[in-house]
Formats: C-alpha cells, sequence, structure tokens
C-alpha cells in the first residue's frame, strides 16, 4: 500500500483537522483479500511521521466515512465534513474497514479515517476534556463582578494549564504571515499550547473557529455559521447544559419579542444577541436593549449578544443581562445594566472589541469568551425563579381545544387550533377594556388564531398570609368590575391562571379568560369537579363559580400554612347564597386590617 501522490497544498488543506485525517490511499488488488494486519501496518508506516503516537499502537482501527464529498473538494468542504466527522467521534457511525473491503474493487481512491483503540487514547481524551473542566472551574465567580471590573476580567490570561492542547503541526497551521492577516506564534499562545498527542474532537471547536475565515459578505443568513463558531459552539462547549434558540420568525408582531440569538441557563435566557443584515438601517445595539424586559432580579446583569451584519459588530452585557452587538465582523463584548425605573431601557455598556476578521483576534475573542462563560454559569444560581422564557408549551384547554403558549420579553403569545377561540377572546377583552377592568392581561396584536398578550407575569403561589391575602384582593377587584352591569364571568379561577407582577410583587392579575362567558350560561362538563363551583356543570350558573373559586384560592394554596379563620373566610365565600365580589372584598380588606 502506497500514499499516492499529491501536491503539498493539497496534503496540507486535507490534514488540518485534529487527530481525524483524511488521506489519500491507492489499494492495490492483491491487496483486497490480504489478512487486515498487512494493511494496519503498511497505513502506520506511511502515516507515522505526521501522526507519532500510530506508531506505538497494538491496533487501529479503519472507518470509511460515509461521505458525498468529491476528490476535487474545496478546503472549506473538507473542513465542514472533518468538524462534522469530530462532532460524532463518538459514534459507531459506519462499519470498520474490513467488512467493506469487498466493495472497493472499483474505486481508485478511498477516503480513510483512522482512529486509535479508547485505551490508548484515554490521557489525550482526558488533557482535551480536562481543560474544559478546569474552565469551568477556575473561572467560576462565588460573586458577580462589578460592571467596570468585567473588562480587566475577560482579558485575564489562561494558565498554562488552561490553554488548549495541540499537536506541534496543528499549532504551526495556525500561523499566518500574510500581510492583512498577520497571527504570530504569541498570538496562538495566548489560548493554545503544544502536547504530544493529536487534538482531541472535545476541543477542535476552539480550532476551528479560529482556523475559518469569515464570509466576504452576504447576508444575515450567511454569517449564522461564523457566529456560531465563533460564539454560541464556545459558550455551549463549556456550559453544555444550555439551550441555544434563534428567532427565525420575521412577522413584524412578533419579532420584537424575541431576541435574534438566546442561550438559555437553566431556562432563563440569560445570554443574547442581535443580528443585523448588510445595509440594514436597525441599530442592533439599541435592539439589545428595547428587546429587554428585566426579570432577572436580584442579579446585578446577566449575558448576552448582538449580532449585526453590516459595518461593526459588538457583545453586548446587561447588568443582569450579558450580550454581544455585532456589525459584519466587529464584535463588541457589553453588560447589559439593569433599567433604572420601570420607564427606561437598559443601558448596554461596551466591555471589550474585536474585529473577527483577523486570526489573531478570534483567538483573542475565543479567550474572552472563555472568561465571559465563567460569569455566565454563576448567574442561573441568582437570579430568581420565574416562568421558562422563549419555551414553546402546550397546554389543554377547558374548551378541549389544545394552544400553545410562549413566554417573550414582555408578553405571551397564544396559539390556537381554531382562530374561533381568538375571536371570542377579543370580544371578552373587549368588554373587559370599555369597563376598565383592573388587574387583568390585555391584546397586545391579533391574527388568525393567534393571540399576543401583555403583561407576562410570573407564576407562583403566595408564600405568606399577607400576600395571599394581597393577591385575593387583585382578583375580587377583577370579578367587583366585571361582574357589574352585564356581567362577564370568568369561570375557571385557579393559581395557574392568577400571575404575580413582575415589577410588584404585591400586585397580581388574572388571566386566561378563554372560558369567559357573559349570560346565559351554558354548563362546562369538561372541567374539573376538584377544583371547581358544583354549579359550572348546570346551565344558568353566574358569579358564585367564581366568587367559589377565590375561596378555593385560599383553601389551595400550596405550601402555606392558612390559618383556621382564612380557611373560615374562603369556606364562607363558597356557601350559597355566594357573596358578591365586593362583599367579599370588603370581608378581605377587614382581615388584612387584623395583621401585624
Amino acid at each position: 500500500m502506497s500514499t499516492r501522490a499529491r501536491s503539498s497544498a493539497r496534503q496540507n488543506q486535507i490534514s488540518e483537522c485534529p487527530r481525524f485525517k483524511p488521506d489519500y490511499i491507492n489499494i492495490p488488488k492483491q491487496l483486497y483479500n490480504s489478512p487486515l494486519q498487512n494493511s494496519q501496518e503498511l497505513f502506520r508506516e506511511a502515516l507515522r511521521k505526521d501522526y507519532e503516537f500510530i506508531a506505538d499502537l497494538e491496533s487501529i482501527k479503519f472507518w470509511r466515512p460515509v461521505t458525498h464529498l468529491s476528490d476535487e473538494a474545496t478546503e472549506a468542504e473538507w473542513q465542514q465534513f472533518l468538524l462534522d466527522v469530530s462532532k460524532r467521534s463518538r459514534v459507531p457511525w459506519t462499519k470498520p474497514f474490513q467488512i467493506l473491503l469487498d466493495n472497493f474493487e472499483n474505486k481508485d481512491i478511498i477516503h480513510l479515517i483512522v482512529t486509535a483503540d479508547a485505551e490508548h487514547l484515554n490521557d489525550e481524551v482526558n488533557e482535551g476534556l480536562g481543560v474544559v473542566e478546569r474552565w469551568r472551574s477556575k473561572r467560576a465567580k462565588a460573586e458577580l463582578p462589578a460592571v467596570n471590573e468585567l473588562t480587566s476580567i475577560v482579558d485575564h490570561p489562561l494558565s498554562e494549564e488552561e490553554k488548549i492542547p495541540l499537536s506541534n503541526k496543528f499549532l504551526r497551521s495556525l500561523i499566518s504571515h500574510e500581510l492583512d492577516d498577520t497571527c504570530t506564534a504569541a498570538d496562538v499562545a495566548l489560548l493554545f499550547r503544544a502536547t504530544n498527542y493529536e487534538s482531541d474532537p472535545a476541543i477542535i471547536r476552539f480550532y476551528a473557529a479560529v482556523k475559518s475565515r469569515p464570509p466576504p459578505e452576504g447576508t444575515k443568513d450567511s454569517y449564522h455559521g461564523f457566529w456560531d463558531r465563533n460564539i454560541n459552539d464556545i459558550i455551549a462547549a463549556i456550559l453544555p447544559d444550555g439551550k441555544m434558540q434563534r428567532n427565525s420568525n420575521r412577522d413584524t408582531a412578533t419579532k420584537g419579542l424575541r431576541p435574534d440569538y438566546a442561550f438559555l441557563l437553566n431556562r432563563f435566557c440569560l445570554f443574547r444577541g442581535e443580528e443585523k443584515a448588510p445595509n440594514s438601517t436597525g441599530n442592533p445595539k439599541a435592539e439589545l436593549a428595547e428587546k429587554l424586559h428585566w426579570v432577572y432580579d436580584p442579579a446585578p446583569y446577566v449575558l448576552g449578544a448582538l449580532i449585526a451584519v453590516f459595518s461593526s459588530v459588538g457583545i453586548y452585557l446587561t447588568t443582569t443581562l450579558a450580550g454581544y452587538h455585532a456589525i459584519g465582523t466587529n464584535v463588541a463584548l457589553a453588560a447589559i445594566l439593569r433599567p433604572r425605573s420601570d420607564k427606561t431601557q437598559a443601558v448596554v455598556y461596551d466591555i471589550a472589541r474585536a474585529d473577527l476578521r483577523l486570526r489573531k483576534a478570534r483567538t483573542l475573542h475565543l479567550r474572552r469568551l472563555i472568561n465571559l462563560a465563567g460569569i455566565l454559569q454563576t448567574l442561573p444560581d441568582i437570579v430568581r425563579n420565574h416562568d421558562a422564557e422563549f419555551e414553546i408549551l402546550e397546554r389543554f384547554c377547558s374548551s378541549q381545544d389544545n394552544s400553545t403558549i410562549e413566554i417573550v420579553s414582555h408578553a405571551v403569545i397564544k396559539t390556537y387550533k381554531d382562530s374561533k377561540r381568538v375571536e371570542h377572546l377579543q370580544n371578552i377583552y373587549a368588554l373587559i377594556q370599555d369597563r376598565n377592568v383592573p388587574n387583568t392581561d390585555r391584546p397586545l396584536h391579533t391574527e388568525g388564531s393567534r393571540i399576543i398578550l401583555k403583561p407576562r407575569g410570573i407564576s407562583r403561589v403566595p408564600k405568606t398570609q399577607r400576600e395571599l391575602l394581597g393577591a385575593v384582593a387583585c382578583v375580587l377587584e377583577t370579578l367587583a368590575v366585571s361582574h357589574s352591569f352585564y356581567p362577564t364571568f370568568h369561570r375557571d379561577i385557579r393559581w395557574p391562571n392568577v400571575m404575580a407582577r413582575l415589577d410588584d410583587d404585591n400586585r397580581w392579575f388574572l388571566i386566561d379568560w378563554e372560558d369567559a362567558s357573559n349570560s346565559p350560561t351554558l354548563a362546562q362538563p369538561h372541567f374539573a369537579r376538584k377544583t371547581h363551583c358544583p354549579t359550572i356543570f348546570v346551565d344558568g350558573h353566574g358569579a358564585e363559580v367564581d366568587i367559589w373559586g377565590v375561596g378555593e384560592l385560599i383553601l389551595r394554596c400550596e405550601g402555606l400554612d392558612v390559618s383556621s379563620e382564612l380557611k373560615g373566610l374562603g369556606k364562607w365565600m363558597q356557601e350559597a347564597p355566594a357573596p358578591s365580589a365586593q362583599e367579599a372584598l370588603n370581608k378581605v380588606k377587614e382581615y388584612q386590617s387584623t395583621l401585624p
């Protein structure tokens, strides 16, 4: 078996990926049926100069990659293929070489991948995975640093043991002497260090991010791969429990409710970004602040990303949020500071900038992200628990019509299978708005089977009796008005439909008016008998079903030791004849006045 001659340029193209090397091998006819060991020895000898560790192995496994690439594949196509291979390296994705020999008879060239047995590479694997673990442990912060300290933190150098291990061959491949993109050995040493092993797939994404150039120009979509390599892939490698989302919805009604890029940790969007196409008139830095609705107390900031593809880019953080904003390849790491009041927007504070056209700048940028991830992993333990952000939930409606709910920014998007549900809600909310019913949500936009409602709240139960009475009073204030002239009955008052306000812990509001009705009312046989008034199951019910539900809020406040006196108030609301909402509200206020 002999290595087929290729130009040195071509050989360089195919050997730039750590550990996994495609090579072009002539398989002579007489070797088709030779023992596998013979092929192993010949292959080992052909590669021992470039891959010293191969010569010391007892056995080698050959794999034939499934690829559409031809012999004329470009360097970019090979790099992407090799990256895909590395991501699947732990999965048996094709059959061993020896089993496939009979399929090769009509092929002059075979693309091969060679990997060592796992036991021979434990040290190498541990070295690659170990450096990521060191980042997580040594870069983690017990407390969030002040905003004015972030610049020095993200530019903090890595110790030798925290640098990414690469073979000398791949370290040399990162050095560039091009006049417009110089990258010296000292630049590479900011992030990488030499190792005797071939580089582990666990850290290959860092090599690929530094090595790969950005697209020369193009649409926002054409930049997504570049941005993912230099931002999301790095953050995700360090924080594998996170989840990335990209906003592909170009609907004008909803695109302003989601960031273009979101990285969720523990269901919170603690790192976000904005993207802009070339020649766009939008301001990604401004949108990073505009789309943010602060729900991250008591954290002083969160992290995020703002991506724009026009002439300069930046990454932005908040003092409870962080992110980046980008224009073309100019990136700025930043902090998104908590708004000073409910009437003001967040402030975007730049931390560091880089032009990612340049290889040495990409190296420095990746080191900054490693340092930034240490702050990012601390935030989930600080942010107060609230409903998941940008998560689509399926919900069973009492009318036996499923819907989906997505919490975005300051609003909630509900989508139904039947547009008649939205028409019904529009009519109910029109009555609510005409009568100035307090403590309820409002429609922001409707279209077909979708409705957008605001404000967004926090789904939780009260933690004290004072909070419980405050929540019950808010609901009764709503019912006192909605039950007045030409009454509207909510009919589904339960804790999942009572939200705490984000901007005021002492205020609560009523949501989910899907089953609301005016007189005459019809029985609702699909409601649960354990959680609803008995008269809801017969025609002609009225205000008593809502008052009964308020009483149930008191009796079913989970986790709270409700006093017997307060339980008596709840039971009184469920007696017949039921009190009016105003009468019940007066009783609650009387009870509130007796609390210390």
